[in-house]
């Protein structure tokens, strides 16, 4: 890992530890600056379509490409990141800000909210996209960190959860990358 980059995570992990101590706060003034445009906006932008459209487009990419091993790695990175963040939280049992989420009109999931599986999801496809199509990092970045940004907004994660997630998420897909590299 490039010291810059080894300089940015310690950069993010201070602001996650940071966080850890204002989640409160910042959950409050959150909710009380919402409005029902942004929470749309940022419903959208933070469900599952979004994120299926995301990783379908990646994956296009990659098909395109005939980048046939990132395209494994992307996959193993994926569905690692997915198994690691639920493993998380159930280890650190964080209840989310709002309790509980709806799935649906009847059934009602307690779920808990460290880390952000949105965050983990997203920045752990950040290595291998930033290596392949370099062009787009800043794209995915910003795509990644909004959607972070919105779980925030919506109140279902705290902030430490998005900003602690992103760095599991991103260690994550470069330590993957770099095993199947060598490989």
């Amino acid at each position: 890992m490039k010291k810059g980059m080894i300089a940015w995570l310690l950069v993010f992990l201070a602001l996650g530890i940071l966080s850890l101590v204002f989640d409160s706060s910042i959950a409050s003034y959150v909710a009380s600056v919402q409005n029902s445009y942004l929470s749309t906006l940022f419903e959208v932008l933070s469900s599952y379509l979004m994120i299926a459209l995301v990783v379908i487009f990646v994956l296009f990419l990659l098909i395109k490409k005939h980048k046939n091993k990132a395209l494994v790695t992307f996959v193993i990175t994926l569905i690692s990141s997915a198994i690691i963040s639920f493993i998380l939280k159930f280890i650190v049992m964080r209840p989310r800000p709002l309790g509980l989420i709806e799935l649906l009109p009847i059934v009602n999931l307690i779920d808990y909210s460290f880390p952000s599986s949105h965050a983990v999801f997203m920045f752990s496809a950040l290595p291998i996209i930033s290596k392949e199509f370099p062009k787009t990092k800043y794209w995915f970045i910003a795509l990644a960190s909004l959607i972070a940004i919105a779980r925030v907004y919506l109140n279902v994660h705290y902030a430490s959860d998005v900003i602690l997630g992103a760095i599991v998420g991103y260690i994550l897909g470069y330590c993957i990358m770099k095993r199947t590299e060598n490989k």
